[in-house]
Parts: structure tokens; sequence; C-alpha cells
């Protein structure tokens, strides 16, 4: 809402398409604002999508596809697109957009903080529990204990090790250690660069233990 009125207060040569998706037209936040702003400023259009619609209810309804964007968006591939709301939300409509061609670099998302609950999402190990502990050999032979639904960085500060850190939700790669053994759970989305990838690097509060690991930190 913030980034709107910018650029509606000071009349940017923006086009802003907000698909704006809510479980109940009751539920939509900033409604009368934003008819009123779509209404004075032509480059901005407002399309409400409820998952849950009452009975007669006669707009869009359901979730925030990749088919809804098409009828919406022209060129789909070539805009940028802002994300935010709920997790689940925001996964389901990275995954709508990836179908769609859009490159990750026109994709900026709300950064969420580590999941509530990281064994319910698709690849955790089915062999490994969220209370299961992993020893955590670190360079110099330090040991410490870590828990398997905890990201590693809880664990490094619950021992006294500071690791630097800003986002805390695998987006800035400030917190970055190598994984020298051992297998850790990154969830989707964890923004690990190509090179990060090659040589072995993780997020360390983005990556779960489900093994018993070797750092370098």
């Amino acid at each position: 809402m913030s980034m709107i009125r910018e650029f509606t207060d000071r009349a940017m040569a923006r086009r802003i398409c907000l698909v704006y998706g809510s479980d109940d037209p009751e539920d939509i936040l900033f409604k009368r604002d934003l008819a009123d702003l779509a209404e004075r400023h032509g480059n901005l259009s407002v399309h409400h999508v409820i998952s849950s619609p009452p009975e007669g209810y006669d707009g869009r309804s359901g979730f925030i596809t990749a088919e809804l964007m098409g009828e919406l968006l022209d060129d789909v591939p070539a805009k940028t697109f802002y994300l935010c709301g709920p997790r689940a939300m925001v996964r389901f409509c990275l995954g709508e957009l990836e179908k769609m061609g859009v490159p990750k670099k026109r994709i900026q998302a709300e950064v969420p903080g580590p999941p509530r609950d990281v064994a319910l999402l698709p690849g955790w190990p089915g062999d490994v529990k969220t209370h299961d502990r992993f020893t955590v050999r670190l360079k110099g032979d330090k040991s410490i204990e870590a828990k398997a639904g905890e990201p590693l960085i809880v664990s490094f500060e619950r021992a006294g090790i500071a690791v630097a850190s800003s986002c805390r939700s695998g987006e800035c790669s400030l917190c970055r250690v190598k994984l020298v053994s051992g297998r850790v759970f990154q969830p989707p989305g964890v923004c690990l660069r190509k090179s990060d990838r090659r040589f072995g690097y993780i997020h360390c509060c983005a990556a779960y233990p489900v093994s018993d690991l070797e750092l370098m930190v």
C-alpha cells in the first residue's frame, strides 16, 4: 500500500496492477482507499480475488493462478512482481510465476522468517523428526548439539557462537558457512548463489541438520 501511495502521490509514470487475494470480501484492507485511488489514477488497476466467496458473490474467486495473471497482464515475463502475504500464498504464487517463465530477478517477495514447522515443507526427509538431535563439528575440533527442527544459527547462538546475520530467512547470504560433510535441509526458496551450491556453502539461518555435520564457520 505504501508503494502504491508513493507512485500515485508523485504521479510516477508506472503502470501498477494490484491482484489482491482475500479469504472473504469483509477481509479486504484499504478497500475504499484502493477503489478511490484506482478511480483517480488511470495507471492503477485493482483486482480482488476471493478464495472463500459468500453465496451470491459474483467477483473473481479462487486463488491467484497463472491463468488469472495471464488474463490480467500482457507480456507477463517482462513485468516486475512484488509478493506480500502469508507464506503459503507467497509460495503458491512463486510457483505460478515460475510456470509463466518470469525470471527470478523480476520477483521480489516479502521475507517471511523461518517456518513454524519445517517438517511440513516438501522435501523434508521422512525418517527425521524435528526433535532429533545431531552433532555439529566445527573447525578447531569444537562440537555443538543441534536440533533438527531449528535453523543451525539458533544452535550456534545457544552455544555462544556468534554468526553474522541480517534477514534470517535465507535471503541475504550474510550467515553463509561451508558444509564440509553431512546433510542439511534447506526450505524451498532459499536464495543460494550458484557459486555457493558449487562449493558447498549454506545459509545457516535457513539450514536444518538432518544428520551429523562438519562445518567451516
